[in-house]
Parts: structure tokens; C-alpha cells; sequence
């Protein structure tokens, strides 16, 4: 099963698998009678399970990330590990694929049609997914991989054809590929400034036992308490005012209080993000197009020249709790990506047990998250501190 397509940077053909390798076959048997009255038993295939890791596929990458001349870029073939860090274009749970054998065509031909009957066959393929709250099987792979457009202008479904093969055979899967539209400037870097918070765990994370059936709370949160208070930056304001090459960013931290330490990002830090975040002269290559789908692409690639260098600088105030950073970048650049924040507060709550959930939140059902005031999240173990961050 899958999609054919192109590989840019080679031109050789490739398919686009909804399945891959696997192991630990099961076979499907099906029992018949002759027409002399003999019972038989055969296998006529196997279902396999598909694990995400034998899924990857190829795809045309630069063959180098720093590039002078966007015209002189080169193609080189790599593997995309189709998981959902990859840019979204992946990240499914494990399937079952089903291999079919050429049994059920020599019983038909050694007995004929119309001596022959066959039961249809009927596989209930369900399995537990640890991905998402009250579900009962996991998502097909078609709900997050997608497909690129070089001309629609919003969002479309690709509806292959002929897309599963079995020996000489070819027959259509009925699957629909989100397609996404064409590339524009605001899809790569921000025009407005949004403030946001991130972290890289979550507080609460839920793991589920499939031997005893319960759910149990993950540590993360005990182990990795830090957390980050981030600006993403934007070329020019919504009135068209530009930020430059010359810029401060002054932040306030809270005063000292009883349920959170608060520390500012050192201005290294402030200059490593700002050069992840930083897009010089850059163009949109759609790579990979798909066999027999006009203007729809497997890959699509921003390609940007080498970034001007960064000096950032900072000065405190008196009483400690504002900090401003100086910023100088030496060339013109096009903005910043929109997916990536500038971290300027750190922080972590002085009882890490307290973000823990209460005593009487057993699972992840009754996890849930609310908003109030300013506080976007789930309730703590410790009020104290759920009434600070509120």
C-alpha cells in the first residue's frame, strides 16, 4: 500500500508506504470442504503488526544547511523517521499490515468457482492507544501525515488511486491525504509578536499498565521541573514599524515569593536562541512531487542563506527583578520563524511535589485542564501554589 512518487534528489522512484517491515507473524486460516467431502485447513496469508520505526521513507534534503547562493542548492537523498518530530510529517502508532498468499486462487482453480464457497473474511484490527484519553484504537496514519500543494491556496485532500498492490493486482484503499496549501512568508516567520510559555515536559503525564489496568502518574515533572517563559519575535510590528538591526528587550520578573523560583536566560542563551530563531534571505523549494497528482508534493523544504552574526548584551536593575538585552545583528535578515521562542524567564516551583495532581484525581479523565485569570492548566497538588500561578 502506498503512494509512488519521485525523489528530487535522484529522480528515482519510490513509494510512499501507509506500512513497512515487521516481524512476529499470525497466520489467517481458513478451514474448507471438498467436493468429495474432506475437510481442509489452510493459511491464505498473514496479518503483521508495523512498528513506526520501519516506516521511514525517502526524502531530498540539502546536502548542506549553510548555503550562500539559494540558486546553487544541491539535492542529496536522506531518510525521514516519520515521527512527529519531523515537521509534523509523521508520527503514527503501530498498524497490522495483511499479506495475502496465493492459496485462495489454487483452491479456486483446482476445485473451480462454482464448486467453491468462501466466507468473507472479517478483521476487527483494534488496538490500545497510549497517545490520547478515551480511545479505543489508534489514529491511521493518514490523520497525520500529509502531503504539500505548490498551488492550492488552502488546505486539500488527496484521494489516492490504485494505491494497494497484491501480486499483479491493483486495487484502490479509500484513504484520504490531508494536502497542505502553498507556501506563503507568514507560514515561516511571525509578522505580529505573540507571547507564549513552554516547557519541555509536561506536569502531568499519565502512563497506562496493560497487565494490572490502571493508571499510574509519570515523574517527569519532579525530574524536569524547569520551565520557560518565551517571546517569539516578528520582522515589523502590525503597523509596519520594523524591528531592525538594533534592538532591546526589556523583561520583569515576579519579586521574591514563597512558591517559585524565578531566574532570567543568560544573554548567551538570549543570542543561541535568536540565531535558531533568525531567518536570513531564504525560498521555498516543493520537492518529491507525487506520481499522477499535479502540483502535489512529499516534501517541502525552506532553504535559507548563512544568518548574520548576533552580539547580545544585558544590563540589570537596581533592584534585580528587570533585566534588558541589547541586541545588534550585523546584516539584514527576512524576520524569524514562528516556531520557535526566544526563552528569557526560567523557572521552577520551590515544592516540586506540589505540582503533582490532587489526592483524588486517580486518572487521566479527571486530569482536566482549565483556564482562570491568566492560568492555563490542571489542578495541583499544593493550592498554594495553584492559587499563585491562577
Amino acid at each position: 500500500m502506498g503512494i509512488p512518487y519521485q525523489l528530487t534528489a535522484n529522480d528515482q522512484q519510490h513509494i510512499l508506504s501507509y506500512g513497512g517491515g515487521a516481524s512476529q507473524t499470525m497466520p489467517i486460516n481458513i478451514n474448507y470442504q471438498a467436493t468429495s467431502g474432506e475437510s481442509y485447513s489452510t493459511v491464505i496469508g498473514y496479518m503483521r503488526p508495523v512498528a513506526a520505526n520501519n516506516r521511514s521513507y525517502a526524502i531530498s534534503s540539502p546536502k548542506s544547511q549553510v548555503v550562500k547562493d539559494l540558486q546553487d542548492v544541491t539535492w542529496e537523498a536522506s531518510q525521514n523517521n516519520n515521527t512527529l518530530g519531523s515537521n509534523g510529517n509523521g508520527g503514527s502508532n503501530d498498524s497490522y499490515q495483511i499479506v495475502f498468499n496465493d492459496e485462495l486462487e489454487n483452491i479456486k482453480t483446482k476445485y473451480g468457482k462454482n464448486n467453491l464457497s468462501l466466507a468473507r473474511l472479517h478483521f476487527n484490527l483494534t488496538w490500545h492507544n497510549i497517545t490520547g484519553f478515551n480511545l479505543d484504537e489508534a489514529p491511521l496514519d493518514t490523520r497525520y501525515f500529509h502531503l504539500y500543494s505548490s498551488t492550492a491556496t488552502a488546505p486539500t485532500m488527496l484521494v489516492p488511486q490504485n494505491d494497494i498492490q497484491i501480486g499483479n493486482r491493483r486495487f484502490t484503499s479509500g484513504f484520504k491525504i490531508p494536502v497542505e496549501a502553498q507556501v506563503k512568508p507568514a507560514d515561516n516567520f511571525n509578522q505580529t509578536i505573540i507571547p507564549q510559555s513552554s516547557s519541555e515536559y509536561a506536569v502531568h503525564t499519565w502512563y497506562y499498565n496493560q497487565q494490572t489496568k490502571t493508571w499510574s502518574i509519570g515523574d517527569e515533572a519532579v525530574r524536569y521541573p524547569d520551565h520557560e517563559e518565551t517571546v517569539a519575535l516578528a520582522a515589523q510590528s502590525e503597523s509596519g514599524v520594523k524591528l531592525g538591526k538594533h534592538f532591546t528587550i526589556t523583561v520583569t520578573k515576579p519579586a521574591a515569593n514563597d512558591q517559585v523560583d524565578y531566574q532570567f536566560i543568560s544573554a548567551a542563551g538570549v543570542k543561541n536562541a535568536l540565531e535558531k530563531s533568525i531567518i536570513s534571505h531564504y525560498e521555498n523549494y516543493d520537492l518529491d512531487p507525487v506520481i499522477d497528482a499535479s502540483n502535489t508534493y512529499v516534501t517541502r523544504k525552506m532553504i535559507s542563506t548563512t544568518a548574520p552574526a548576533i552580539t547580545v548584551k544585558s544590563t540589570d536593575s537596581n533592584d534585580g527583578l528587570t533585566r534588558t538585552y541589547d541586541v545588534t545583528i550585523a546584516d539584514d535578515y527576512a524576520g524569524f520563524r514562528k516556531d520557535t521562542g526566544i526563552g528569557l524567564i526560567s523557572w521552577r516551583p520551590k515544592d516540586l511535589s506540589g505540582v503533582l495532581p490532587p489526592a483524588n484525581i486517580k486518572d487521566p479523565n479527571a486530569d482536566q485542564i482549565f483556564t482562570k485569570g491568566y492560568y492555563q492548566g490542571v489542578a495541583l497538588k499544593d493550592t498554594a501554589l495553584q492559587s499563585y500561578l491562577e
